[in-house]
């Protein structure tokens, strides 16, 4: 067994740990750390904030500081920010806790009729708008049950009860974070899908741009991640294969490796979207019309 134990800049969000030591003063890029994260590392997460708006020209700026507060990765931050002002505030933090959980919100297991069942029952809450919305849709019915029915909800629908207790507790306490440092109160309330639901797809679009991802023709081939240059299959667990859809164009969470690598949280993404990203100057500029020339 390794005695030593992992250092705490390996363990935690490098982009996270960025806006800790700069919040101190430290320039993060010349810090002498005892065992430094790779190079390309932390030049890749430095990027990666000065796209989100945390960081400009070396110095944190009012948006960095006030995503430093939270204990998210920077990306989810931001969104958690953006979403705020435009009164999604509790979708978006729900959406992060899903993503940050550490284990999927369904699950499905024992022999093959329960696993047939599971699969028949997380296609109620699959959302054509993606993995991620999916999750929200569980989230949202699993919300107005009556706190004694909860568990029998979880039971009946293929949702695990630990994983989606966590989720609330972690928005509960992010609450708590925004209303003791930064004065923001929110109500635990959710809005009208109908009113907010194109509102926060089109964030989540701008939260995983880094990860946009172009379908290759087949099934098998799966997706050409545009800015790291390799190709992922959708997690199996995806929604999106269950609606029979297989999307031009995606953007995903991460990148899971396995077997072989995985897209995990896909979210469909219209092409107007991404002309309007490559006009408007944050999307990462590419060649669209190379990439589709590589489609089978």
């Amino acid at each position: 067994m390794n005695v030593c134990s992992t250092p705490e800049i390996l363990r935690v969000n490098l982009g996270q740990a960025i806006l800790k030591l700069m919040e101190l003063g430290v320039d993060p890029i010349a810090f002498d750390f005892v065992e430094s994260p790779p190079r390309d590392q932390l030049t890749n997460a430095m990027e990666t904030l000065v796209s989100i708006g945390a960081v400009s020209d070396g110095i944190l700026t009012d948006i960095g500081k006030w995503i430093a507060k939270l204990p998210f990765d920077p990306i989810f931050g931001a969104f958690i920010h953006d979403a705020i002002d435009c009164h999604v505030g509790i979708e978006a933090l729900i959406l992060t806790a899903c993503c940050g959980s550490g284990g999927s919100l369904f699950y499905r297991s024992g022999n093959l009729e329960e696993k047939t069942n599971a699969d028949k029952m997380k296609i109620r809450f699959s959302h054509l708008g993606g993995d991620v919305m999916t999750m929200l849709n569980a989230y949202r019915e699993w919300h107005i049950q009556p706190e004694h029915s909860k568990g029998k909800w979880c039971a009946q629908n293929y949702v695990n009860g630990k994983t989606i207790k966590a989720v609330r507790e972690t928005a509960t306490e992010v609450l708590s974070i925004l209303r003791k440092e930064l004065q923001i109160k929110l109500e635990f309330k959710l809005s009208d899908p109908e009113k907010s639901t194109s509102c926060y797809k089109k964030m989540i679009f701008k939260t995983f741009k880094h990860n946009i991802c172009h379908y290759l023709g087949h099934e098998r081939a799966g997706y050409h991640v545009i800015h790291k240059a390799h190709d992922v299959c959708l997690f199996p667990s995806s929604s999106l294969p269950s609606l029979g859809l297989k999307p031009e164009w995606l953007v995903i969470e991460q990148v899971l490796h396995i077997n072989r690598d995985y897209g995990v949280n896909a979210t469909p993404v219209p092409i107007e979207w991404i002309e309007e990203g490559l006009e408007e100057g944050w999307l990462k500029p590419f060649d669209m019309e190379r990439v589709e020339k590589q489609k089978g």
